[in-house]
């Protein structure tokens, strides 16, 4: 028995525009149903309210250059910011933490494709007398899945909302509290930016929200689970290495449950000879759905974790090119 894919309605109508070469169509995102197509494409705008450490924040308006998709706990876009700040030239990277377009978290938790409909079913859910205890419980349990089967469009989009908001809170915060490894063993962070978007109902009533996301250092190099396409087997040692170092050093700042997967991990250099190393690009946390919103704090990062050691070291095996941590 094949189980129906919740993103995809009965008998969906294509949209009216699907046959002009104008329209930017993007299959993954479904925008042959809804009409409702992502920002988050090569050479589109986007403006963004940027928050750095000066305390000020400023407007900036950023061209997309490439977009790693797909999408899975935000949208990540390489950028190039127009009269950038000092600082802030040369391509950087925008992690966005859009509910709307991040299609594997939708799929993930039942959530159909975006579109101003779901997004006004989901401002009424809020106006509703439920919608305060059911966001208050979102902070002490975790939902069953048969329970989150009964539920309604509106309340499955708090739901993301919520779940998405936690993924951006426990990201910022584990950048700010190991921020002396930025650079070495992570990205930089160069600060929290928020864009702006709007919608209209049926009405014609504007629906107005602001979706949070971080400003990154672009690293130029190649997944550590492609070492094999990339470098000769004289060289994998060495790589390897580099990235159980970089892993044991993440969970001994208390990242624990860090999602160490070689895809997270980037081979780069500041040189096209070299030296090359290993950089953890993606600090997301292994299951991090499924607990509730009130320990946050925490669950982010232990940045002392006093003399207790972490029982689990890691250790990096190399299957015929292939990498894996165990």
């Amino acid at each position: 028995m094949q189980t129906a894919n919740p993103l995809c309605p009965l008998n969906p109508q294509p949209s009216p525009n699907y046959l002009n070469p104008l329209y930017q169509f993007h299959p993954q995102l479904g925008g042959e149903i809804t009409g409702e197509l992502s920002p988050y494409f090569a050479g589109n705008r986007i403006v963004l309210r940027l928050h750095r450490n000066t305390g000020k924040s400023q407007i900036v308006v950023c061209r997309i250059i490439h977009v790693f998709e797909p999408f899975d706990t935000a949208c990540v876009v390489a950028v190039s910011i127009e009269r950038p700040p000092i600082g802030l030239e040369g391509m950087l990277v925008v992690k966005m933490f859009d509910r709307r377009f991040a299609t594997a978290q939708r799929l993930k938790h039942g959530c159909a494709y975006w579109s101003r409909g779901i997004e006004a079913k989901y401002r009424e859910f809020t106006r509703g007398r439920e919608s305060s205890m059911f966001l208050e419980n979102m902070g002490t349990r975790v939902p069953s899945e048969e329970e989150q089967k009964h539920w309604r469009v509106g309340r499955r989009e708090a739901h993301i909302t919520a779940v998405m908001q936690k993924y951006y809170m426990t990201e910022m915060e584990t950048y700010r509290r190991v921020r002396e490894l930025q650079g070495t063993y992570i990205p930089w962070c160069f600060g929290t930016v928020h864009l702006s978007w709007e919608a209209s109902d049926i009405p014609g009533n504007a629906m107005r929200w602001s979706s949070p996301g971080l400003l990154l250092q672009y690293i130029t190099g190649f997944p550590l689970e492609r070492l094999a396409y990339h470098m000769p087997r004289q060289a994998w040692e060495g790589i390897r290495q580099d990235a159980t170092n970089v892993v044991s050093i993440l969970r001994s700042r208390g990242l624990q449950n860090l999602d160490a997967t070689p895809k997270n991990l980037v081979v780069w250099s500041c040189s096209p000879r070299g030296p090359f190393k290993v950089i953890m690009v993606n600090l997301v946390l292994r299951d991090i759905h499924k607990s509730g919103m009130n320990d946050l704090v925490s669950r982010a990062v232990n940045t002392y974790p006093g003399d207790a050691k972490p029982k689990e070291q890691a250790a990096l095996e190399t299957l015929g090119g292939g990498c894996r941590f165990r």
